[in-house]
């Protein structure tokens, strides 16, 4: 009864507890009079100097803070190039207040004479996000968004099945500059992959994001947010590195940024090449009725991918309150590779045959898109915006096989030739609005409206050389077209409960329309499904040590474009991997709380519950032929629940350490070639990470990390982990950064997988080995003038769009 009141009392406490509080207003400007914009303000409690809220000053050199209690404070002021300010003692009472104007003046020392202190830590964890500061990590110089995801905690980067998962849930879709890539997860981990750590701030995991994102992605979002110059001039900046493991592996990358008046110009390119070593084992047993036939799969490639990004756009203020934007960006992705492979079956023990194939493989992605985006704010503070995006991709995807086959009982060989071609012309148009309206009580409602229309058009062939012609073998060849239309609207409400409590809810409906048929018209997949998505979120600081979030929400995760597509990829004559046109959605409820101490330390406890868990290539035996294909497919139903905790530890002034933990437990239920399966297992991922400051402005930094075994789908994968080491050396005068880092310093990061149901006749395991110690030497620096604003970030509104193509 005493647990009952006092949750009851709790709960009323954070409806109707409405304390008073007034907001502020002021301004920042220099010596001349002139605004600053982009300027840091703090407001300081005049007792202790503690910081109370901060703020970033708008272009018009405007700032204010909202929701504060009547009291004594103080304002600080900094900005790029001027020297820091403090105000004398303001009183704040319970109307609205306006501050005096502050004042900045340029700093009168040389670059050379100033003595960086401050950094951001590693890892942040706000209130319903970690953040990943990227330019904090010295060993994620010269890497890619995807080695830094690898490292991240709570993510699991499979790159055999080009899959994400957070915290043991599939379903991550990823966010650039807070905008949604709907293209599926595996062409998304290609774009990651040739994204350079050089051009990334940090990477933010929402595990439980609001209605105004889209509600692809059940496990949650992953935001990756470039870098913004905020600096003034003609400016730039330059990062090169060179990486060797086995074989090469430089890169480079490349900003500018110049502003004249109304007009902003800004452009970009990187450059990635990466020649590296894999190998690929793969052994299964299947039983007989004249005893066990056992076949053993290596697959040693030497892949070598060439990446090409740029961007080049403008932002043009049409008057103060209208903003024109353009973009036009687009990559070349090239992955090709020599894959020698032998295939051995026994039976009974006793070789029976080989396979020598020798085959060599292209992936060739090609993006291009255009974006034009209009931004108005009125005088009210209502704000909107409107992103018209047309996008274009393009996949080909060759490949040559040379099959030697020995008989060896009857000492017989054989030579088969085949080719294959995959060609994938994608087109996507957006349409997307978004409303903000200010409300009363500092609350704020957001509303908007979004159509996608996706077409694509697939063709796969297989060629069989008999004699000195190739032959169609028509049941491999197919062709399809896909449509696609998915048309969402949105409302969200924000609102301060209180000085210490503030409530989001709000909820989304997507309506969704796919079809693909085949050239003479026969429909593969019909989809007509409309869903709504609540979500609730509710933050409550108690004190300036106590802190706790509770947050509720449903997401979907629909089959990738070549999930449900017919094509096939070769591993052996007897070993295939394909799509599976019978996926349905997976839907996905959450429930997530968090308790916040010393906003530093994070106990976080979330309990999802998924119908129609798609998991990536699973197996497929046909027992007669010794035939195994592998694809997608449904599982009933998947509980999990996830305990994470973030613990940064300052060993000593020099030694600071941040330690992230995450445990999840899995039930996976399901009916799998008509035979109940279910499985559990208990997971912990850790990531621990030491920064160590030493003399001559020399840092050096090891991270370590660990996941135990686990499951994905009917798999069970083993423990696995890597340790990273780095040292960095910042030069005197500007001159730049020098980073060296070594990745998988032991050789431990091997990906294995097994599994064994003897009711399915299905026991088989699968281990990937990744060129070790991979060694990354990177240069990089800042030039430029220091007085013309940079660019703004330009997230596009089809953004959201780039999520559901494969490779």
């Amino acid at each position: 009864m005493k647990l009952s009141y006092q949750i009851c009392c709790l709960i009323l406490g954070l409806a109707t507890s409405v304390l008073a509080q007034t907001t502020l207003n002021g301004s920042i400007r220099d010596e001349a009079g002139k605004p600053l914009p982009f300027a840091t303000i703090a407001l300081l409690s005049a007792r202790d100097s503690s910081l109370v809220k901060g703020t970033i000053s708008k272009e018009t050199g405007v700032y204010e803070f909202e929701n504060i209690q009547p009291g004594q404070y103080r304002l600080a002021a900094s900005a790029v190039g001027y020297a820091s300010t403090r105000s004398q003692t303001v009183s704040v009472g319970t109307t609205a207040n306006k501050l005096p104007a502050l004042i900045l003046s340029p700093a009168t020392k040389t670059l050379g004479e100033v003595t960086v202190t401050a950094q951001k830590p590693l890892f942040e964890q706000q209130i319903d996000r970690m953040v990943i500061n990227v330019q904090s990590s010295i060993t994620a110089a010269g890497g890619s968004a995807l080695d830094i995801l690898e490292r991240s905690p709570g993510v699991t980067v499979n790159r055999q099945n080009n899959s994400l998962t957070m915290s043991g849930k599939g379903g991550v879709m990823v966010m650039l500059n807070g905008k949604l890539t709907r293209l599926p997860i595996a062409t998304v981990m290609e774009m990651l992959a040739g994204m350079t750590a050089s051009d990334i701030e940090k990477i933010e995991l929402i595990t439980t994001p609001p209605a105004r994102y889209d509600a692809e992605g059940d496990a949650g979002l992953i935001n990756i947010v470039t870098k913004k110059n905020s600096a003034y001039g003609t400016n730039g900046n330059l990062s090169a590195t060179f990486g060797y493991g086995w074989y090469e592996r430089p890169s480079a990358t490349l900003n500018l940024n110049h502003r004249q008046q109304k007009l902003n110009l800004y452009g970009g390119y990187s450059f990635i090449r990466n020649r590296s070593w894999e190998e690929y084992a793969l052994s299964r047993v299947v039983s007989q009725t004249d005893g066990p036939l056992m076949t053993d799969i290596v697959s040693n490639r030497y892949p070598l991918r060439t990446i090409h990004t740029a961007r080049i756009g403008f932002d043009y203020t049409l008057n103060p309150h209208t903003t024109l934007s353009g973009l036009i960006s687009g990559f070349s992705n090239k992955w090709s590779a020599d894959m020698p492979t032998l295939s051995s079956v026994r039976k009974n023990q006793e070789l029976i045959s080989q396979n020598a194939i020798l085959a060599h493989r292209t992936n060739h992605w090609q993006h291009g898109l255009i974006n034009v985006n209009l931004r108005h704010v009125f005088p009210n503070k209502q704000e909107w915006s409107l992103d018209i995006d047309r996008l274009y991709y393009v996949n080909q995807n060759p490949a040559y096989y040379v099959n030697t086959i020995q008989n060896l009982k009857a000492a017989t060989q054989d030579e088969q030739q085949f080719r294959t071609l995959k060609e994938t012309p994608v087109r996507m148009w957006v349409l997307k609005t978004d409303f903000i309206k200010p409300l009363s009580a500092k609350g704020r409602l957001e509303t908007g409206l979004k159509a996608t229309t996706t077409s694509l058009n697939n063709s796969i062939t297989l060629d069989r050389r008999v004699g000195d012609r190739w032959q169609a073998d028509t049941l491999f060849t197919n062709r399809y077209s896909l449509t696609e239309t998915i048309l969402a609207g949105y409302a969200s409400l924000n609102q301060p409960l209180d000085a210490k409590t503030t409530l989001q809810a709000g909820v989304r409906y997507e309506y969704t329309q796919t079809d693909i048929e085949t050239p003479e018209g026969k429909l593969l997949v019909h989809r007509r499904y409309g869903n709504f998505f609540p979500s609730v979120f509710l933050s409550r600081k108690f004190s300036r040590k106590h802190a706790i979030n509770l947050a509720y929400n449903r997401r979907i995760t629909r089959p990738s474009y070549d999930d449900l597509a017919p094509f096939f990829v070769f591993y052996d004559p007897n070993t295939y991997v394909s799509g599976n046109p019978a996926l349905f959605p997976t839907l996905s409820d959450a429930i997530q709380g968090n308790y916040i101490f010393k906003d530093t330390y994070i106990f976080s406890l979330k309990y999802t519950q998924s119908q129609n868990v798609i998991a990536t290539l699973q197996p497929h035996l046909n027992p007669a032929t010794n035939q195994l294909y592998y694809y997608p497919e449904n599982m009933a139903r998947q509980n999990t629940l996830a305990l994470t905790t973030s613990l940064p530890i300052a060993i000593t002034s020099w030694w600071q350490s941040q330690n992230n933990l995450t445990g999840f437990y899995q039930n996976l239920t399901t009916t799998y070639q008509s035979q109940p399966v279910n499985q559990k297992a208990y997971t912990l991922q850790l990531t621990s990470s030491h920064t160590i400051k030493l003399p001559r402005r020399f840092t050096a930094e090891v991270t370590g990390m660990y996941q135990s075994p686990s499951i994905v789908g009917l798999y069970r994968t083993r423990a696995s982990g890597q340790v990273i080491v780095g040292v960095q050396k910042i030069l005197t005068a500007d001159k730049g950064t020098f980073r060296l880092a070594v990745s998988d310093l032991f050789w431990t990061n091997i990906y294995s997988t097994q599994s064994n149901i003897p009711a399915l006749n299905l026991n088989d395991r699968g281990t990937y080995h990744f060129e070790p110690r991979v060694i990354r030497f990177t240069y990089s620096r800042n030039f430029g003038s220091q007085t013309v604003k940079a660019a703004n970030r330009r997230a596009t509104g089809s953004e959201e769009e780039r999520g559901r193509l494969t490779q």
